[in-house]
């Protein structure tokens, strides 16, 4: 099954929009109410019944360690390297030379065309 729909991945290219549609709605409550619920068991790291690797005030600082530590690479790739923050220096002399050869050009073509 693909979709929310039983053989929603055969039908899909010859059944009516429409028909997708309600199917479709139909569907959405049982496909959205269906919860997944996590054992302790799925993390093998989880501390059972507040025993752990440490103390509990330890662990709180060993999070905040590495939340620190992560902490600084997170702003480190959040920062924009080589992104430039406002109008470039080369900018206006290039425009400015661009404006002088075609400026030139026109007064080359009167000149020569006299």
């Amino acid at each position: 099954m693909v979709g929310p729909v039983p053989d929603f991945d055969r039908q899909w290219a010859v059944t009516a929009q429409q028909e997708l549609g309600r199917q479709i709605a139909e569907a959405m409550p049982r496909v959205m109410a269906t919860k997944v619920v996590l054992d302790v068991a799925a993390d093998p790291f989880a501390a059972q019944g507040g025993q752990g690797y440490g103390r509990p005030a330890e662990g709180a600082q060993a999070r905040q360690g590495m939340d620190a530590a992560f902490g600084a690479i997170r702003e480190a790739d959040l920062a924009s390297y080589g992104v430039p923050s406002g109008k470039p220096g080369w900018l206006l002399p290039v425009i400015v030379g661009v404006l002088a050869l075609v400026l030139g050009g026109a007064v080359t073509l009167v000149v020569m065309t006299r």
